[in-house]
């Protein structure tokens, strides 16, 4: 593609993107990333606690 098609679609994609509807509080709420390890299914062992702890305690 040419520089010119380029450019033409990207003002095409900016101008949607200003027309689209901005989402609900509610809606991102419920489609929100939850970072627990513990929800993931993840599981953590004394060692490698004690080896972050440190991290941990730091940032709190």
């Amino acid at each position: 593609m040419s520089a010119r098609k380029h450019r033409i679609l990207g003002l095409v994609a900016g101008l949607f993107s200003l027309l689209a509807r901005k989402p609900k509080p509610d809606n991102l709420f419920d489609h929100e990333f939850r970072s627990s390890g513990q929800r993931v299914g993840l599981t953590f062992s004394e060692k490698i606690r004690d080896n972050f702890r440190r991290r941990w305690i730091k940032r709190s």
